[in-house]
């Protein structure tokens, strides 16, 4: 259910989602730049393709070299937040660091001084910039502008970098960088091992240094190609959940009308009869159990939605002999979301699960006892009332259903759980593989048992008119999933499945 992505990427997912929200817009000032309708700029070469500033005006003489690659010694300009998590985390990294700031005082030096360094890195506000003895930078200088934004760069406009490039002398190159990294990062270990960072830049060579920059701070770094790409990188930071929206978009859907058909079922109709019945609106179940019922068919449709992709992907690749062909759009957006549905699944399993433990209590059966005779010390028999009696207890469908409720909800958390990526760094792909695959299906079957368990008989009846009961709904997705897989299991469709994934044409 929280599978990795099936292919991999070096940019990050932030990146992926920038570069498609404007990819079709810079593709159409491309087309319409090179007068050309099928064109492929390589991101790699020095070439500024954007309806910006043209890369003749730019302040930058590509014959004029970073004079060192070696990341030696580094100057930090500003020591507000940022600017002391990146100066703490190069000193730990074994990198002399020259400290820039207003009033130099016992380690720090000038802004003047510090700026002569070959590599500076600009942790300053952008309000700033013009008060800055920016024109006595040195030719050869690389500036790593770190700054963020407070609003989206709009396509056409020129990025806070490209604005900072102009105020440099020729020479002077700017490498868009660092802005993605908070300081709550810089001061966290664990978060920045194996982290892609994107930067862009007019010069191969100053970009050069400043990757290997980050590589000895621990990063990885992504070249996104010309400064212009700076404006999608100051858009990186500002997206909100970018790959969150439609998988939470898809799950807020399904649990509504999953709660529509369970308020339909106890209020628009009775043995069949279409009609208001406003039995229970009252006492507030619509609140307690109606939200109890709706997550617990949320839970389950959604955790069959998380391997269904994946049963598909498989029957295409054996229709195909190959994985090397493309999957249709939809199938690979589907892939792409699985650990987002996985997590609304749990969610919404954990909100069933206390739901249930505050509401469950045992039935009791009912027992007629005589009252107290008033004349006499006697009983009356002839007046009965009716009391509790002894506990039933649970017979083999009611225990199957608890116990395989329990198992399945923990499993779920355990999967939730190396599905972090503080939990997953840690784990092999082989063992990230035999949990999230051999527990997830397990999570499935015991999930699936534990509704079948509830209301076996529910499943081929109707008496709600059109409205399927929770038991129905809920196991339609997963008895597919589980259906469809069987065959996958079988030796020689297993078999040629393997040699497909291992790379073998068919």
């Amino acid at each position: 259910m929280f599978l990795r992505n099936y292919t991999s990427s070096k940019i990050t997912e932030d990146t992926d989602y920038i570069l498609k929200e404007y990819e079709q817009q810079y593709q159409e000032e491309i087309e319409t730049a090179m007068g050309s309708g099928d064109i492929s700029l390589p991101v790699g070469e020095e070439t500024n393709y954007s309806s910006g500033t043209p890369a003749s005006e730019m302040n930058y003489n590509t014959d004029i070299k970073v004079s060192i690659v070696a990341t030696d010694s580094v100057a930090v300009i500003g020591t507000g937040n940022f600017g002391k998590a990146i100066t703490t985390k190069l000193v730990q990294c074994g990198i002399q660091v020259v400290v820039g700031t207003r009033n130099p005082a016992g380690p720090f030096v000038s802004i003047e001084k510090a700026l002569q360094e070959k590599i500076v890195i600009l942790a300053v506000p952008t309000f700033s910039w013009p008060e800055m003895p920016l024109s006595k930078i040195q030719p050869g200088t690389a500036l790593i502008d770190c700054s963020n934004r407070t609003s989206k760069c709009p396509p056409g406009q020129l990025s806070q970098a490209e604005q900072l490039q102009q105020l440099l002398p020729p020479g002077v190159h700017v490498v868009k960088g660092f802005n993605t990294i908070s300081a709550y990062e810089l001061e966290n270990q664990t978060f920045s091992a194996g982290q892609q960072v994107p930067i862009a830049g007019n010069s191969p060579v100053t970009k050069n240094a400043v990757g290997v920059l980050l590589e000895r701070l621990g990063y990885h770094f992504t070249d996104m190609g010309a400064l212009d790409q700076a404006r999608l990188i100051e858009n990186i930071p500002l997206a909100l959940f970018p790959n969150w929206k439609k998988p939470l978009l898809i799950s807020v859907l399904i649990w509504i009308f999953l709660y529509f058909v369970t308020f339909g079922r106890y209020h628009f109709c009775d043995k069949n009869e279409y009609g208001w019945f406003p039995k229970d609106i009252k006492n507030g179940k619509m609140f307690t159990k109606y939200i109890n019922k709706t997550c617990d068919t949320h839970a389950l449709v959604l955790l069959g939605a998380c391997y269904l992709p994946g049963i598909f992907a498989a029957y295409i690749q054996l229709v195909r002999g190959t994985k090397y062909s493309e999957f249709p759009g939809w199938l690979d957006n589907w892939l792409k979301m699985r650990k987002q549905l996985g997590i609304f699944m749990l969610l919404s399993a954990s909100i069933h699960a206390c739901f249930y433990v505050l509401l469950f209590f045992p039935h009791y059966s009912r027992v007629n006892i005589p009252t107290p005779s008033i004349n006499s010390e006697d009983w009356d028999w002839a007046n009965l009332m009716s009391v509790n009696g002894p506990a039933y207890a649970l017979d083999l469908q009611g225990n199957i259903y608890l116990g395989a409720g329990v198992i399945a909800y923990f499993v779920a958390v355990i999967l939730g759980v190396t599905s972090l990526p503080s939990v997953s760094a840690s784990l092999s792909w082989k063992e990230f593989r035999m949990i999230q695959s051999w527990l997830g299906w397990f999570c499935l079957l015991l999930a699936t048992t534990h509704v079948t368990a509830n209301g076996w008989k529910k499943i081929i009846t109707f008496h709600d008119c059109v409205f399927l009961g929770s038991e129905q709904w809920a196991l339609i997705l997963p008895a597919l999933t589980i259906l469809l897989k069987i065959p996958l299991l079988l030796p020689c469709v297993d078999s040629r499945l393997t040699q497909i994934r291992q790379g073998k044409v068919f």
